[in-house]
C-alpha cells in the first residue's frame, strides 16, 4: 500500500474510531495493518473499487461515514480485546513464576536483569576513569566496550527469547521457529552440488 493511501486511510480511521490511535502509536506494521483493513472497509461501504477514491468517497458522504465509523468502532474493540489478552497472558506467566517451587525461577528475572546492569555499570565506570586518568586511550576503550554493550543484549536477548519459547512450551504450544533457525535448517538440508566426474 503506497505511503500516501496509509496516510489517507490512517487518518481516515482515526477520525472514525479515535481511540484507535492507542493501539497503533509507535507500531508501524499494526498501523499498516490497519490503514489496509480501513481502506477495505471503505471500500466496502462505498462499493469503490480504488482506495483513494473510496477515501474520498467517505469524507464527502456523511451517511457512509458513519456506516464505516461503526465498521471501525468494532474493529477498535476488537484491537482492545486483542491487548487484553496479550496482558492476561503476560501477567499469568508472572504469576506461574512466582508460584514456582523452584526459587531460583520466582527470581530469574531479576537475578538476569541486575546482573546486566552490574556489567553495564562497570563497563561505563571504566570509560569514565579512562576519560579521567588516560584521555587519549578513550577512543580505543569505547571501541572495547562496545562489544560489552554487544554481548550484554545478545545475553538479554536470548533469556527473552528462550524464556518466551519455555512459555509456549508450558502452555502445549510449540516455540515459534526463528530466522536463524530457520536459514540454518535451509544450509543444512540444502541440496548438494552435482558431482562434475
Amino acid at each position: 500500500m503506497p505511503l500516501p493511501l496509509i496516510a489517507g486511510a490512517l487518518g481516515l480511521a482515526i477520525d472514525a474510531a479515535p481511540s484507535i490511535v492507542k493501539w497503533i502509536a509507535g507500531d508501524e506494521s499494526r498501523a499498516a495493518q490497519v490503514a489496509e483493513e480501513a481502506a477495505g472497509l471503505a471500500r466496502q461501504v462505498t462499493g469503490e473499487a480504488d482506495s483513494n477514491a473510496a477515501v474520498a468517497a467517505l469524507r464527502a458522504d456523511p451517511g457512509a461515514f458513519v456506516e464505516f465509523q461503526k465498521l471501525m468502532a468494532d474493529k477498535a474493540v476488537a484491537l482492545a480485546q486483542e491487548e487484553t489478552a496479550q496482558l492476561r497472558e503476560r501477567e499469568q506467566s508472572w504469576r506461574e513464576q512466582a508460584r514456582s517451587d523452584d526459587a531460583y525461577v520466582r527470581r530469574a528475572r531479576p537475578t538476569i536483569i541486575y546482573a546486566l546492569v552490574v556489567i553495564g555499570l562497570a563497563a561505563a565506570a571504566t570509560a569514565v576513569v579512562v576519560a579521567w586518568r588516560e584521555p587519549v586511550l578513550l577512543p580505543e576503550t569505547i571501541a572495547a566496550l562496545q562489544w560489552v554493550v554487544y554481548a550484554l543484549a545478545g545475553v538479554g536477548g536470548l533469556y527473552v527469547v528462550k524464556r518466551s519459547d519455555d512459555k509456549a512450551v508450558e502452555r502445549g504450544q510449540e516455540p515459534p521457529t526463528r530466522a536463524l533457525t530457520r536459514l540454518a535448517s535451509a544450509l543444512v538440508n540444502r541440496p548438494s552440488a552435482p558431482d562434475p566426474n
